[in-house]
């Protein structure tokens, strides 16, 4: 019998679908992590074993297609190859990012998407085909406003909190509760010493969200630093507008009554350029990100400054989504302007002095 398989392998957890070849579903199962810098080789090639183990024999499948975290390491696209070959598989085998291939289950047309689960990506397509990614390069170097970076952030807390530099008495005790211990050193032997993978640390933003439920501010304020985060990713990737970006974010990183939208974590990590340089990014070449700066009383663009009262012509093009209306907001230090901008085919634009 001819059939097919999906893969959807994540930091935390691998799914698997069998379908034949009518596309009726045959089996789905689940196993554990799957990316192989968090879990290494062999466990990695353990989980293959394990995920071969629940198919039909493979030398009948006609196509295997792998979206999965790490799938880009020429290690694990290797073992993967020697482990099919092994089993007598000789389909056509697709080997894409988990991103990739979540994007194409939430959308068949252009769009964009950001995951925040184990880790943190955010990943557009637009109507030519083009594709824009930002962020998402693990977690010892990004995965901002992740699972993970929250699991460490609470971490960080509770024991700062229990050597006398922090006061986050709720989030300690929600943390020692959720790692068996009851002083530092049960900590780090949950982090360092148990042999757990960095899932182990993910699994701690659930008590984060638990404290922030409770109305614990030093929770709250971890999740509105995450999700200040993702509305950097979500603006880079995608042309949304500030609002619209952090109201996106604070949804995917907790629907937590009191987490609202609060601009200055944003604005604390991406000033003065967060309203326009970020707000306006583009996949057009003529696309001039505008910013004013107090200190030196110019507004600079990427080819120099303007001198003030000069004419500056804004052009851009949205990556995606259906736009209405838009408008343009310059500021400042101790400035703020608005201009509506007008639509020219796939084009806004707008005519401005430089302040």
């Amino acid at each position: 019998m001819t059939w097919v398989a999906g893969i959807d392998g994540g930091g935390t957890s691998t799914r698997l679908q069998v379908r034949d070849a009518q596309n009726a579903v045959l089996s789905s199962a689940e196993f554990g992590p799957f990316n192989i810098a968090s879990i290494g080789e062999q466990a990695f090639c353990q989980r293959l074993d394990e995920l071969w183990a629940a198919c039909p024999a493979l030398a009948d499948c006609a196509a295997l297609c792998i979206g999965g975290a790490g799938v880009s390491s020429p290690k694990a696209r290797q073992l993967l190859e020697a482990s099919l070959a092994q089993r007598g598989f000789a389909g056509a085998l697709m080997l894409c990012s988990d991103f990739e291939i979540a994007l194409r289950g939430a959308m068949d047309g252009p769009g964009c998407i950001l995951i925040a689960g184990t880790g943190s990506v955010g990943f557009g397509r637009n109507t030519a085909g083009q594709t824009a990614r930002v962020g998402g390069w693990g977690h010892l170097i990004d995965d901002c406003g992740s699972g993970y970076a929250l699991g460490r952030a609470a971490l960080a807390l509770a024991v700062q909190t229990a050597d006398g530099r922090a006061d986050a008495q709720m989030l300690l005790q929600a943390v020692y509760q959720a790692t068996g211990s009851q002083d530092v050193q049960g900590i780090l032997n949950y982090v360092y010493y148990s042999g757990q993978d960095k899932s182990a640390v993910a699994a701690l933003a659930k008590a984060v969200l638990a404290c922030a439920q409770a109305g614990d501010e030093a929770s709250l304020t971890l999740l509105r630093q995450g999700a200040a985060e993702l509305a950097r990713i979500l603006m880079d990737d995608c042309g949304f507008s500030l609002t619209e970006a952090y109201r996106t974010a604070a949804l995917c990183c907790a629907d937590v009554r009191g987490a609202g939208v609060d601009f200055g974590e944003l604005l604390a990590v991406q000033p003065r350029t967060a309203h326009v340089m970020s707000l306006l990014r583009t996949a057009s070449a003529n696309t001039i990100a505008v910013y004013y700066d107090s200190r030196d009383a110019s507004c600079r663009t990427p080819c120099g400054a303007a001198e003030c009262g000069e004419k500056i012509k804004l052009s851009f093009r949205l990556l995606g989504g259906r736009v209405s209306c838009a408008v343009l907001v310059l500021c400042g230090d101790s400035l703020r302007r608005e201009y509506q901008l007008t639509r020219d085919g796939q084009h806004w634009g707008c005519t401005f002095d430089a302040p």
